[in-house]
């Protein structure tokens, strides 16, 4: 196995535990691979205008569990720094895969399996990015029939289950224990309770020093808010996020609890008011309107802008894919879980 290195950067690898360090190494055969444990998995330099980093990863170290990764560090992990899935990149992806093979690297099969399961999840999110044709949705019976004679010897062989109270409790326990928690859909029971988003100020207000007090308040919660970029004029949605629970279902203020009870303070300091600017007529305010450059895009800028927006929706949809994968992946683990929770009981 052979990784022709042109460019060796320190850096700092995104999973805790692995070591990056400069090596003047220009190829790695099998036996040092196996004797040092040391590979280089980023061999994805070819058709790229970047500088790539090239990590060199102490596999006994490597975190296997893909659960603990990010859809950062596994574009890391696969060497593919501009985030842009591609048939190139996939393609560069999938070699490192097969050269992770027991076969060819003589490494335990786990390194494969991990190497497998995280270009699958790369795999998915550029099908959900590119998938052109409509999936037309039909009635599916998903229920597995086989699974009625596990529950016939579930109340077969716990005859506490035929008090309903019994076989409740029991069903509520598993249930919070296999079930996926959505944390846009919570709700806020427990922030009621709590005194988060309470307006803490431990200084005597009194009305010499109350506006001041509020300013510095002000300061506070503009040094806070998320700068999200400029929105498009237009919009054929809501407005919403599917990532965040974001919703701008109504124009109406303060359609959210929680919303209405922490912004109450409108973060807008005296010092933003000064720098406005100030007219004394409506003619003055119209004279200045006249004179903001209404003058078109260039192409070149329009072009760029464009570009801008089709990047940040593929980041948005990758993430988005990514997200699905995650939750998928766990409600079938936990779907195997609860079911080996039943074949318990009847045992």
């Amino acid at each position: 196995m052979n990784f022709n290195n042109k460019s060796f950067t320190t850096n700092s690898c995104p999973k805790i535990g692995i070591k990056i360090h400069e090596t003047n190494n220009n190829s790695f055969s099998n036996k040092n691979i196996f004797e040092s444990q040391n590979i280089n998995i980023m061999n994805n330099q070819s058709k790229l205008t970047k500088p790539v980093n090239y990590y060199n990863t102490t596999l006994d170290t490597l975190d296997l569990d893909i659960d603990n990764y990010s859809l950062d560090d596994l574009y890391h992990l696969f060497n593919i720094p501009d985030k842009q899935l591609n048939d190139v990149s996939l393609k560069d992806a999938k070699q490192i895969v097969l050269k992770m093979h027991p076969d060819k690297s003589k490494l335990d099969s786990k390194y494969f399996l991990f190497f497998s399961k995280a270009y699958k999840t790369l795999f998915s999110i550029y099908e959900f990015q590119n998938k052109s044709t409509k999936k037309t949705f039909k009635n599916e019976d998903y229920y597995d029939e086989s699974n009625n004679a596990i529950l016939d010897n579930v109340f077969k062989n716990n005859k506490d289950f035929k008090d309903p109270k019994n076989f409740n409790n029991w069903f509520n326990k598993s249930f919070e224990k296999h079930r996926i928690e959505n944390p846009i859909e919570e709700g806020y029971g427990d922030w009621l309770k709590s005194d988060e988003g309470i307006m803490d100020i431990s200084e005597n207000v009194t009305k010499g020093n109350m506006n001041e007090i509020f300013e510095k308040k002000k300061k506070q919660i503009q040094a806070l808010t998320t700068y999200n970029g400029v929105s498009d004029m237009f919009s054929s949605t809501l407005g919403g996020s599917l990532l965040t629970g974001d919703s701008t279902f109504t124009t109406d203020s303060y359609t959210d609890l929680r919303q209405a009870y922490t912004e109450t303070l409108i973060p807008v300091t005296q010092e933003d008011f000064e720098k406005m600017p100030k007219f004394s007529n409506v003619n003055e305010y119209k004279s200045n309107r006249d004179r903001i450059d209404s003058t078109p895009l260039s192409k070149v800028e329009s072009e760029r802008i464009l570009l801008r927006q089709h990047n940040d929706m593929d980041q948005q949809s990758a993430a988005l894919a990514f997200k699905y994968a995650k939750e998928s992946e766990k409600a079938k683990r936990n779907q195997q879980s609860f079911w080996g929770d039943i074949k318990q009981l009847t045992g």
